[in-house]
């Protein structure tokens, strides 16, 4: 990615890198922002660049860059291997647009595990970790991402009945999330694609925990209920309800609130529910609308029977 020579000359104050040793290139996995790692010559990364270019998601929270640091000094408590912060650019003097520099984590991603089990855990004891965390005086709190123009039974479904179930449920008993149980640190958008991994089989395991910006104080189960809908789009609902099992073993137990499965579905899956095209990029296979359609209503069908 070309940079003017006053990003360049920034980059080289931030990282000690001299600027005719600086490498640039894109992380896979972004769309919200431009992501990008920096290394030295061909040495491996050594930090990771954000550019906070979205002008639509700026222009909703326009505190993002502070947001992030935020969160990242708080995530730094939790013992997990998340980026440390490096410097900051929150003027946007030397890019354009703000920028944020943090440490570059090893890693890859991993979506078609050797041993599912092991993965499937290692995901549920990452999050045990991250909820671990308190978050008093946090100031960024939980809210749901719910439109409420998609809480209505989709044009494309052969199932009406079971999402005017779900709607009326979700209207009127949805509310009750925001005051249900403790609130604790939360990532707010944890699923496979912002966790690292390294080793396989038997040797699996979590190099870090990515992608903070949206990190809160909230509810523990909207970290779980976001996990368990991403899970249930790429594999099915058997998946979903495997890493809620194993989540509720390492908390001691979780009283799950199957509400927050039918928030998850008109979050995610609403009005249209579709595959994620970064999940491709790292190996998982598109099912087919026919089959993600399914995987949704086997969710909301699930959540509704234990209402």
């Amino acid at each position: 990615m070309p940079l003017t020579p006053l990003a360049r000359a920034w980059l080289t104050v931030a990282t000690r890198i001299l600027d005719a040793r600086l490498r640039l290139a894109p992380l896979a996995g972004g769309t919200s922002t431009t992501m990008l790692a920096v290394a030295e010559g061909s040495a491996p990364p050594r930090f990771a660049l954000r550019l906070l270019d979205n002008a639509e998601w700026l222009a909703e929270e326009p505190d993002l860059l502070e947001h992030e640091v935020a969160a990242l000094t708080r995530a730094g408590t939790t013992g997990l291997p998340v980026p440390e912060v490096v410097a900051a650019d929150p003027g946007g003097d030397a890019f354009g647009p703000a920028a944020l520099l943090t440490t570059f984590l090893p890693g890859r991603v991993e979506l078609c595990p050797d041993e599912p089990e092991r993965w499937t855990w290692l995901l549920a004891s990452t999050l045990a970790r991250v909820h671990s965390v308190s978050a008093p005086g946090f100031p960024w709190r939980y809210r749901s991402w719910v439109k409420a123009g998609n809480v209505r039974v989709p044009g494309w479904t052969v199932r009406p009945r079971l999402w005017e179930a779900a709607a009326e449920a979700y209207s009127t008993h949805g509310p009750r999330l925001t005051t249900a149980g403790e609130t604790t640190f939360v990532h707010r958008d944890y699923h496979p694609l912002n966790l690292l991994f390294t080793g396989t089989g038997a040797a699996l395991a979590v190099s870090a925990v990515v992608d903070w910006v949206n990190a809160c104080s909230g509810p523990a189960a909207a970290d779980v209920s976001h996990c368990r809908m991403n899970l249930a789009l790429l594999e099915g609902t058997e998946a979903a309800d495997a890493f809620l099992r194993a989540y509720a073993a390492e908390v001691g137990g979780a009283d799950y609130d199957p509400l927050w499965d039918l928030d998850a579905v008109f979050d995610m899956a609403a009005p249209v529910p579709a595959y994620y095209a970064p999940w491709g990029a790292f190996g998982a296979p598109d099912p087919g609308e026919a089959v993600v359609r399914e995987r949704v209503e086997a969710l909301l069908g699930r959540a509704l029977g234990r209402l």
